[in-house]
């Protein structure tokens, strides 16, 4: 499919995260569903190359770092809610 918006949107910050260290432009972030708390991110995608650092970032290192942080942090808070 060929994208012909200069918008590129997202709901997951850890990749609204390495786009903006990527040098991407946030626009904002707008409230989708307010009873789940849902938020769209923003960005100008003047190259058009969200999608590619979509790719790369699904199949990176910063992205298997973050769900091993995830499941750690998911781990501590279980011990410190189990006191």
């Amino acid at each position: 499919m060929l994208k012909t918006s200069n918008i590129y949107e997202t709901r997951n910050a850890d990749l609204a995260t390495f786009l903006v260290f990527e040098g991407i432009t946030l626009i904002d972030c707008q409230l989708v569903d307010p009873d789940r708390n849902i938020v769209k991110i923003r960005f100008l995608d003047e190259k058009k190359n969200c999608l590619d650092l979509e790719r790369v970032f699904l199949n990176s290192d910063f992205k298997r770092f973050r769900d091993i942080n995830k499941w750690i942090l998911k781990k501590v808070h279980e011990v410190i809610r189990s006191k």
